[in-house]
């Protein structure tokens, strides 16, 4: 029987499915990119609405969506 808690060295490099998966350069630029403009959509759409301009706050409502969508999307894959 072995002792779970016996710290040994082993030379098993199978990822740990507890921890984080390591990320690219890329995908943390993507991910601040799309949390930039989640934020920009939202201020903007904000704006117009506070100027009654809703029309022009259509296009901000539309990029808030899609990041959103996205974020969420990039979330749950990373989670499996």
């Amino acid at each position: 029987m072995t002792d779970p808690y016996r710290i040994t060295t082993t030379t098993d490099t199978t990822p740990d499915p507890h921890e984080p998966a390591a990320t690219s350069g890329s995908t943390e630029r993507t991910d601040v990119a799309l949390w930039v403009v989640l934020a920009l959509g939202i201020a903007g759409n904000v704006a117009t609405s506070a100027t009654g301009q809703s029309l022009l706050g259509v296009p901000f409502g539309v990029a808030v969506i899609v990041s959103a969508v996205a974020l969420v999307k990039r979330h749950l894959g990373r989670r499996k």
